[in-house]
């Protein structure tokens, strides 16, 4: 009798937008997102005008009391909370950033993003955000703090499918 093999279903990406800079930007906004996914995958590749983190606002909600996050980056090696917005951290320096939006779509819990960073010798690092709504992830708004702007970049938002 031979063993029985688990095969995990295969999950994959669907490209829904990507937004490419030709200039400097106060924000990238990614609109009319689909509720026919389970999960998004946020890719950022780009810099920042100061070495600084970058706040979201899902669906336009602008309540920070909304919003919790953890951090962790190295050099030097550190964890902190606050910045209750904060979805990742980006800097003048060549920025790639991987944010997963699990159970996006989801209607009856809280969101939780899962972010990994690393920047052209300035740092490496790890976030997981949270946003206490149970509302279904329609809308993502980003925006460097402080007044700081995008300099350059190519934003891509993935769905995954249920």
């Amino acid at each position: 009798m031979s063993p029985t093999v688990y095969s995990p279903p295969i999950r994959t990406y669907t490209a829904l937008a990507t937004t490419t800079l030709s200039g400097s930007a106060s924000s990238v906004t990614f609109s009319s997102i689909s509720g026919s996914y389970r999960d998004l995958v946020l890719v950022y590749n780009g810099t920042t005008s100061a070495n600084i983190g970058v706040d979201v606002e899902f669906n336009s909600d602008a309540t920070s009391a909304n919003y919790s996050r953890v951090f962790m980056y190295a050099p030097p090696v550190s964890s902190t909370t606050g910045g209750p917005q904060e979805i990742f951290y980006s800097s003048t320096a060549r920025t790639v950033v991987t944010c997963q939006l699990q159970d996006s779509s989801a209607t009856d819990k809280h969101k939780t993003v899962l972010s990994r960073m690393g920047a052209v010798d300035v740092l490496v690092g790890a976030s997981a955000l949270r946003w206490a709504n149970t509302n279904a992830i329609t809308s993502m708004k980003l925006t460097p703090k402080s007044g700081n702007t995008f300099t350059s970049g190519t934003f891509s938002l993935y769905g995954i499918e249920a």
